[in-house]
């Protein structure tokens, strides 16, 4: 009971940080006008704006790596039982 319980939390928790990074990845590849670059305020939305996408891309990778590793395991058991 406790072990479904903390995987139910651990599936919460890895669809929160799914759609995070999702809009992350969102943000840093809209295509809105920013400020002029050659201010300080400009500078910074373009550097947030790019790391936003950077970390979102990143975040995407991991998980969709972390999900076949964890279908490969499951795979993996099912084999040896069979």
């Amino acid at each position: 009971m406790i072990g479904s319980g903390l995987a139910h939390v651990q599936s919460f928790f890895d669809d929160v940080m799914d759609l995070t990074f999702s809009a992350l990845k969102k943000a840093g590849e809209k295509n809105e006008k920013l400020e002029k670059t050659d201010t300080a305020g400009g500078i910074f939305k373009s550097v947030l704006k790019g790391a936003a996408g950077f970390l979102g891309e990143a975040g995407h990778a991991f998980y969709e790596k972390y999900e076949k590793i964890k279908a490969d395991k499951v795979s993996d058991k099912s084999n040896k039982k069979g």
